[in-house]
């Protein structure tokens, strides 16, 4: 599984409170095999390519890579994102809605797409939201990104506890721009395969994510509540593993 490099918080248990799992690092390997990959992936890159040419972009900061001038600003990937939510979710990938769900119990695959030039944002938003109330855990967000084609997928990055949540919609927080570092972070109420859900996806590492633990009763819980939930990222030079930060300059 590829991770981010970023470091989430500890936390509890599933219906107790969340594990916040650690991230991974950025990749170095070379811009050739970053366009290789993004090819292989589906990328569509077009003209124009972004970042400085290996002089500091200001008196005193550290030399760009040479590597950022090498992608295009506007070079894309299309990555396939399978995601559900109890009851019902709608995903925006960097500002733009890209699909709805309503039966949990059925995930679906959505096509989009990522910006792999190191210092393009990437960002996924999701808006969750429960309709009715059971005992135990009866509503949450579970999702896997993936690159490849079938059989043969490379993981991007899965729901967990490095997610940023909210409880309330703040005017653009599905956009790129979003400053989403006062939300905390998600909290994790179950593994893919946990009750009363069951395996859904076939990524074992994803997790359920919420806003907060879930009651056990009902009488503890709104039948009506809605989480909302992000996650920013960066690619690496080979265009398959991610960062929190990015690698070149940002446009």
């Amino acid at each position: 599984m590829v991770r981010l490099s970023q470091e989430a918080p500890s936390g509890g248990a599933a219906h107790g409170g969340a594990t916040n799992p650690n991230g991974g690092s950025t990749a170095d390997a070379g811009a050739a095999a970053s366009l290789s990959a993004a090819g292989e992936a589906g990328a569509t890159p077009s003209a124009g390519a972004g970042g400085a040419t290996g002089a500091a972009g200001e008196a005193g900061s550290a030399p760009v890579d040479p590597r950022c001038a090498e992608i295009p600003l506007d070079a894309t990937l299309t990555a396939h994102l399978q995601i559900t939510a109890d009851n019902e979710c709608e995903v925006f990938v960097n500002s733009v809605s890209a699909g709805t769900t309503a039966n949990w119990g059925s995930p679906v695959t959505l096509d989009v797409a990522l910006f792999i030039h190191p210092g393009r944002r990437n960002v996924v938003a999701i808006r969750g939201t429960n309709t009715s109330s059971q005992g135990g855990n009866d509503r949450g967000i579970i999702g896997a990104l993936e690159v490849g084609t079938s059989g043969n997928e490379t993981e991007l990055l899965v729901t967990d506890g490095a997610w940023r949540s909210s409880t309330t919609e703040i005017t653009g927080w599905t956009d790129l721009g979003f400053d989403d570092s006062a939300w905390p972070f998600a909290t994790v109420i179950a593994d893919n395969g946990a009750p009363p859900w069951g395996t859904l996806l076939a990524t074992p590492s994803a997790k359920w994510l919420w806003t907060a633990p879930i009651p056990v009763s009902t009488a503890d819980k709104p039948n009506l509540e809605t989480a909302y939930v992000r996650r920013e990222f960066y690619f690496g030079f080979n265009g398959t593993e991610l960062s929190t930060t990015p690698g070149c300059p940002t446009p």
